[in-house]
């Protein structure tokens, strides 16, 4: 109850957030909330789909953004559906868990956000026109600027979503470890991490040179910094930080229409450096101990996670 409760809130949100960032009108370059349903309906499964089809009706009737009766089902319908599908396509082919544990899926992973948005772009697209919404000459236009929204929504939104939420609703595959007490140095470090992030941020869209050779990627740098200290939770974490930061910096220099391919290419390769360097850290200390992962995934029943180490001798 209390979870649906949150993804209600934090999908309405999410939904009104979207429109700082359109390119033309209900299309934007950034839609969350596509993200959020995934997430949920892989994390917590099929049982939550009546519930966000119910939220995603709510959302477009109250919004105003659909005044015809057929739009404001169908398109919450369609919506639902296709996200389903490929929560049921990840669940059941790539996480099992709920969660990603190989950095070999990392693209296997990206690849299906990518794909994702495409059927519903399409025949969203072709809805639209279809009833007289829009021009025979926009149509691939706004089919792909559907597209690019809701794929950026995901990608932004899904893998902070799966590992943040992974351990709020199934805490179970947060392994039993000791968590390091925070020093002043370890206190200066996260400080000073957060700080470059940010300052990577400010100076490329402060600094008008830095802005107009599409200097985002100066962000990597600390992105693989963090990436490298905090692991998957840290990688994520930063990688939803940078792009947001790259959304809010567009959208203040008036510059969000003319970038949206670059934007979406940055927070692709964003995702795949935070993705790959996350999971990279964490079978990095895997392996410097000589230990393992082991997943055992039974249809209907669970997943179970295996972490092997040697028997310490007790000899420094």
């Amino acid at each position: 109850m209390v979870v649906g409760a949150c993804y209600v809130v934090a999908h309405v949100a999410a939904h009104h957030s979207a429109r700082f960032f359109e390119v033309s009108p209900g299309v934007s370059v950034w839609y969350p909330p596509c993200g959020l349903a995934l997430a949920v309906l892989v994390l917590l499964g099929l049982r939550f789909v009546p519930l966000v089809w119910l939220t995603n009706v709510l959302t477009a009737w109250f919004s105003g953004e659909l005044s015809q009766y057929d739009a404001g089902v169908i398109f919450p319908t369609l919506i639902t559906a296709n996200y389903a599908l490929a929560a049921v396509g990840l669940r059941s082919w790539l996480l099992p868990s709920g969660m990603l544990w190989r950095p070999s899926d990392t693209w296997k992973f990206i690849g299906v956000l990518l794909l994702a948005p495409l059927p519903v772009a399409v025949f969203g697209a072709g809805l639209l026109w279809a009833w007289g919404f829009v021009a025979d000459e926009s149509v691939l236009t706004v089919a792909a600027q559907w597209w690019a929204g809701d794929a950026s929504g995901l990608l932004t939104i899904v893998p902070t979503a799966l590992v943040i939420g992974s351990l709020v609703v199934r805490p179970e595959h947060e392994p039993e470890c000791h968590v390091p007490r925070m020093t002043l140095r370890r206190g200066l470090l996260a400080a000073g991490q957060g700080l470059s992030l940010v300052g990577c941020l400010v100076l490329v869209f402060a600094f008008e040179p830095l802005r107009h050779y599409h200097a985002l990627y100066l962000c990597f740098l600390p992105l693989v910094w963090i990436g490298l200290h905090h692991g998957l939770r840290g990688a994520t974490l930063a990688t939803l930080v940078v792009t947001m930061g790259g959304l809010i910096g567009m959208h203040e220099t008036g510059e969000t229409r003319y970038r949206v391919v670059d934007f979406l290419l940055f927070e692709l390769a964003a995702v795949a450096v935070g993705l790959g360097l996350g999971l990279a850290a964490v079978h990095g200390i895997l392996r410097s101990h000589h230990g393992a992962l082991r997943v055992d995934s039974v249809e209907g029943r669970g997943c179970t996670l295996t972490l092997v180490l040697p028997v310490s001798t007790g000899r420094s």
